[in-house]
């Protein structure tokens, strides 16, 4: 495990590659009392390249934090993948692999690859020796989605021990995205051979800075620390969390191809028949508004403006009936929670 001081903070770095092509930093957070039986608690950020809105929220994270307060050992991950940032992509940059979908290669049977190097570093050194961690993303290159948790469940739907779903609700954001998860990701990886829960907040996104969502995804680290018993304070709950499946988000499409002028943004609220976008044809002049077919929030809003026909535009999430005449459209399977 890795070295601490108690009371204090400690600066490290993980070699993990033989070729020395890249460290890992981590920032070693001890309260006055701690020993080596004390729980351990990570947050990281920077696992993809091209997703900077996790690296300044944990910029936020650490100069907010108050090492008297605490009653864990706090690993802080400033950047996991620093190749892929350097190069400003989302995989690896050494050998171009997504390292969120190679955590499943930290076994013994992995051929030994930059990758495989890193993931296992992580691995070892931070989530086996840690009771939970938290992983700040943002949709990077790809379509936008309001802040959000993401929930990893089993095939069944029901939460067993590593699902994610009570600590979503602890980090008091407004959406919960729940969902089975993708193959070699860290949050799948660490629960699946390891037992061990690991949340992923999702930030925005588009390779632009979402302040507002920075500063309330730094609130949710704290909500969760709190919730768990690890950083002394209450977590503050919204009125209303929804609960998502995947499965269940409603797209609205384009009938023709064109370039796209959105109207909305994400975590806004639309009512029926509000024009969301509009979408303009060159070589016809003709344009057309896109209009909401029912009420709710935008819950992700497409990244390119160069649209085709039958691509999604926006992503309305609606809870519930905002009409009470027949035929009002909604997502039966959205479960509310009401914290008050």
């Amino acid at each position: 495990m890795l070295a601490f001081k108690p009371g204090k903070i400690l600066k490290t770095k993980i070699k993990f590659d033989p070729e020395n092509r890249a460290v890992l930093p981590v920032f070693v957070y001890a309260p006055k009392n701690a020993t080596d039986t004390t729980r351990r608690v990570f947050v990281s950020a920077g696992i993809h390249g091209n997703e900077i809105n996790g690296l300044f929220c944990l910029r936020l994270i650490k100069r907010k934090l108050d090492i008297n307060k605490l009653n864990c050992i706090l690993y802080l991950l400033p950047i996991v993948n620093s190749p892929a940032y350097l190069r400003g992509n989302r995989g690896a940059g050494v050998d171009s692999k997504d390292l969120n979908r190679n955590f499943m290669r930290f076994r013994k049977d992995s051929k030994t690859t930059f990758i495989n190097y890193l993931a296992n570093a992580i691995i070892t050194e931070i989530v086996k020796p840690c009771d939970f961690g938290i992983d700040l993303h943002d949709s990077g290159d790809r379509d936008i989605f309001a802040l959000h948790a993401r929930a990893h469940i089993g095939k069944s739907g029901i939460c067993q021990r590593g699902c994610t779903l009570n600590l979503a609700k602890a980090s008091g954001l407004e959406f919960i995205l729940k969902r089975i998860g993708f193959r070699g990701s860290l949050s799948l990886s660490a629960w699946r051979y390891l037992q061990k829960r690991v949340l992923t907040i999702e930030i925005g996104g588009g390779r632009r800075f979402w302040p507002e969502y920075i500063k309330l995804a730094q609130e949710a680290v704290f909500n969760i620390l709190m919730a768990e018993g690890v950083y002394q304070g209450r977590p503050k709950l919204p009125d209303k969390q929804y609960i998502i499946k995947k499965n269940k988000l409603h797209w609205l499409t384009s009938l023709q191809d064109g370039i796209l002028s959105l109207k909305v943004s994400p975590g806004q609220k639309v009512v029926r028949d509000e024009a969301v976008g509009e979408i303009y044809d060159p070589i016809s002049g003709v344009s057309f508004f896109v209009k909401s077919d029912r009420c709710g929030f935008i819950f992700g809003v497409r990244r390119k403006t160069l649209i085709k026909a039958g691509q999604g535009i926006v992503c309305i999430l609606s809870p519930q009936r905002c009409w009470p005449h027949k035929g009002e459209k909604f997502d039966q399977k959205v479960e509310i929670i009401f914290n008050n």
